[in-house]
């Protein structure tokens, strides 16, 4: 009992501190408020070169959605993401920046960012944030140990949320 109790508290605890690593570093793609909202539908984006994860949220119980292959046309998947966005009836969306553990931005980085200039196009409201994911991966990971590559950008988009 006091194992389970000390991992479920360890679980919190980093639970916590990821929410709070994510909500120190959001920004807004157009640089109009600065932050996104808790509280607020929010549709979370985990773009990766193969495969792009999505979850929604309003701050609680985060819900997992369906994954989007992305085979390099990124009109196509920003069409798609804004497609999830306006059936969710999501009032922002957070994409997750994946900065390298220094804090500098790598290829992936960039490669989102180039993503989020789509995806602005494709769907101009609501608002866009890019958050910093540096251990969303990571956490799902540590979450779903025995779990496929697959179904890990999903979980990953969760952590955002």
């Amino acid at each position: 009992l006091a194992t389970l109790w000390r991992s479920g508290v360890s679980f919190v605890f980093e639970l916590l501190k990821s929410m709070l690593n994510f909500l120190s570093a959001a920004c807004c793609i157009d640089g109009s408020d600065g932050r996104f909202h808790l509280g607020k539908k929010t549709l979370a984006v985990d773009y990766g070169l193969r495969r792009v994860g999505l979850a929604t949220s309003v701050g609680i119980a985060p819900r997992r959605l369906e994954r989007i292959y992305n085979r390099g046309n990124l009109e196509d998947v920003a069409r798609r993401i804004s497609d999830v966005a306006r059936r969710e009836m999501a009032l922002q969306v957070v994409v997750g920046l994946p900065l390298n553990s220094s804090g500098d931005e790598g290829e992936q980085a960039v490669a989102t960012r180039k993503f989020c200039e789509y995806l602005r196009i494709a769907l101009p409201e609501p608002p866009i944030y890019l958050c910093d994911e540096r251990f969303s991966t990571q956490t799902a990971r540590n979450r779903l140990m025995n779990s496929s590559a697959i179904v890990l950008e999903s979980h990953a988009s969760l952590v955002m949320v």
